[in-house]
């Protein structure tokens, strides 16, 4: 029966003159650039610093007059908390040795015996320093669905990886699986390869990556200096020579180097293949093996927008998976956008196991992700009482501007 409902639905779109669909649209609407931050960075807030005090001012500089100069830059943060065992070994060293800089680089290139301290602190680091340690899995799915959700409304995605966001960069690259459409820059890596072959910058002073070798010799070797002043400057700035900002992005080689980096690997990508809608409210459902799992949203108008009734007042369910995985896909334009309450929910309609549904909401500058875990399917039965998700509100204030919450269930 759903099929039947499913096949009368599309065919009722497909009469309709005001559908356009975007298979074969190719236009270059521009870049999602995500920060992916690394270690020495507290909180969001710090990795958002990172881009506006500093990436998006030298990139939109040196953009123009390059191959990228229309190009429309977005600029978002991949933000990922997790303390590293490098910076704590290096955070003792520098507590004991701060008179005598030299002795951590003889220990480190294995030129004079390290103190038992020095040893016992590097054997933990070397527990901790691999992707499986670093990655948590329910942060890299959010980035990935951000990603795809990108790519599938037609916009090139480029990370910026520092440190043990390379970790995420190198996993996320390969879960995406579109290497025409995605590429990588990456910083100071302690991975032994780019996903990709995209290209890295590792400072030659860099103590952070200096340990990590020592343990791991197949990690990316370093391959750029800055000049004397820097290097002296950055005693004093950054003493482990692994900042994003005060060593990497300020250095008068490595600085330049990266943001061409950023250019060229900008410049080389393609634009997907636009299979979904852009609007100022999207909602993206994805999930697991089993078959069938739907999107309902209910909009402020009372519309119940879901696969049997894909277009709705306001907005549109332009995807609509039966196969496992997803996605389904909901949004709406900033002309038909109402003010009041969009409810969404999802339905397991069919299916033999548990299943986690993950849903990804962007209403105006708000980003939320959730994740729900689904007992037992419900099929049809369950169309009127989805499972709640989360609630988009749209205000509007007195000169017209409008403004949203999402809120979850």
């Amino acid at each position: 029966m759903k099929w039947t409902t499913r096949l009368l639905a599309v065919l009722f779109l497909f009469f309709i003159p005001s559908v356009t669909f975007g298979e074969g649209c190719y236009e270059n609407k521009g870049t999602y650039v995500y920060f992916v931050n690394g270690m020495f960075t507290p909180t969001a807030g710090d990795a958002w610093d990172t881009v506006n005090l500093a990436l998006k001012p030298m990139l939109d500089s040196a953009k123009s007059g390059s191959g990228i100069s229309s190009e429309n830059l977005i600029y978002k943060v991949s933000y990922n908390k997790s303390e590293t065992f490098p910076f704590q070994v290096l955070e003792v060293a520098r507590q004991k040795i701060i008179t005598d800089w030299q002795s951590i680089y003889q220990w480190l290139a294995n030129l004079e015996e390290a103190p038992d301290w020095f040893k016992d602190a590097m054997l933990t680091l070397s527990k901790g320093m691999t992707a499986g340690e670093y990655v948590i899995d329910s942060q890299l799915r959010n980035f990935v669905s951000k990603y795809r959700e990108n790519l599938d409304t037609g916009y090139k995605v480029l990370l910026f990886a520092h440190s043990q966001g390379n970790f995420y960069s190198n996993l996320a690259f390969t879960w995406v699986n579109k290497p025409d459409n995605v590429g990588i820059v990456s910083v100071a890596t302690p991975a032994n390869y780019v996903s990709g072959g995209g290209p890295y910058t590792t400072y030659d002073h860099d103590l952070v990556m200096d340990s990590v070798r020592t343990i791991f010799p197949f990690t990316l070797a370093s391959n750029a200096g800055n000049g004397f002043f820097d290097f002296f400057l950055g005693l004093f700035d950054d003493w482990t020579g692994h900042s994003i900002v005060d060593t990497y992005l300020a250095g008068d080689n490595t600085g330049p180097i990266i943001i061409n980096n950023v250019i060229q690997s900008i410049g080389d990508l393609l634009p997907p293949n636009v299979i979904a809608g852009d609007g100022i409210i999207t909602v993206r459902l994805e999930w697991g093996a089993q078959p069938d799992l739907d999107l309902h949203v209910f909009e402020p108008n009372g519309a119940h927008v879901y696969y049997a009734n894909q277009r709705g007042p306001s907005g549109y369910l332009d995807l609509d998976d039966v196969n496992g995985y997803g996605p389904e896909h909901y949004f709406v334009s900033c002309d038909t956008l109402e003010t009041g309450v969009y409810r969404v929910g999802v339905n397991y309609y069919y299916g033999f196991a548990p299943e986690t549904a993950r849903v990804n909401i962007v209403a105006g500058d708000k980003n939320r992700s959730y994740s729900k875990t689904l007992s037992y399917s419900r099929g049809s039965g369950g169309n009127y009482s989805p499972t709640p998700i989360a609630n988009i509100e749209v205000y509007e204030s007195s000169n017209g501007v409008k403004s949203f919450s999402v809120v979850g269930q």
